[in-house]
């Protein structure tokens, strides 16, 4: 495959994958993150630990809503 051949599928799955610029979407979620957010992550007790190596993984369960 040429190159021009693979750029322009790459670009086909790219925007089939997202069609929104990626860079608008992380101005739009800059703009509507509010102060303080995700704070209480970055003090626990868990988290502190493992960035200071003392604990090797962590693990991090996301809402499903």
């Amino acid at each position: 495959m040429t190159d021009k051949l693979q750029d322009d599928e790459t670009r086909r799955v790219m925007h089939w994958i997202s069609s929104e610029n990626p860079w608008s979407k992380q101005e739009d979620v800059l703009r509507q993150r509010q102060a303080g957010t995700g704070q209480w992550l970055l003090e626990h007790s868990d988290f502190v630990e493992w960035a200071e190596g003392i604990k090797d993984r962590i693990w991090c369960v996301g809402s499903r809503k």
